[in-house]
């Protein structure tokens, strides 16, 4: 997978943080900590006339909430693509020998995808608290099976992600 493709990832990951068969289960080195792993898929279908649309999947790591975190990314074998870390100052994205920082998750989103993604909401719907964001419907009608779907449609533009939790 080249550099920029799991830069993509990543981000989508984030956008979809970051939707399956379990709760959210607590790391062993903060009780207030939230983990979550799986498989994601992102599909962002772009206006006619620009960019190509982008389709991405992979498995995933998750543990923390919007304010701090870390991401992580796997190939169908494994492999680790890329780890993402954030903190309330800074954003960092390492895949292979590369590592790019950014000032917040935001910017490194605004950065890789060109929009923003309602990352607070997509730790809500990890949790399954449906909350609302203008411009994005989740769909949590199969939580309790470890699926979530959310959609954004503007402008022509539609943006997809899908999450399966595992235990």
């Amino acid at each position: 997978m080249s550099p920029s493709k799991a830069i993509r990832l990543v981000i989508l990951a984030v956008a979809v943080l970051l939707c399956a068969c379990a709760m959210p289960r607590t790391a062993s080195n903060d009780a207030n900590a939230k983990r979550w792993h799986g498989r994601l898929a992102i599909t962002i279908q772009a206006p006619l006339g620009q960019a190509p649309s982008q389709s991405l999947a992979g498995a995933f790591e998750l543990s923390g909430d919007p304010r701090m975190g870390d991401l992580t990314l796997f190939t169908p074998l494994g492999g680790i693509v890329a780890l993402m870390s954030w903190s309330p100052n800074n954003a960092s994205l390492r895949s292979g020998n590369q590592t790019q920082d950014f000032e917040s998750l935001d910017a490194l989103i605004r950065h890789t995808l060109g929009t923003e993604l309602p990352l607070t909401a997509l730790f809500g719907w990890l949790a399954g608290d449906n909350q609302e964001v203008a411009g994005w419907q989740a769909d949590l009608s199969q939580y309790a099976a470890g699926r979530i779907l959310a959609r954004r449609t503007e402008a022509g533009s539609e943006t997809q992600i899908r999450l399966i939790l595992e235990k």
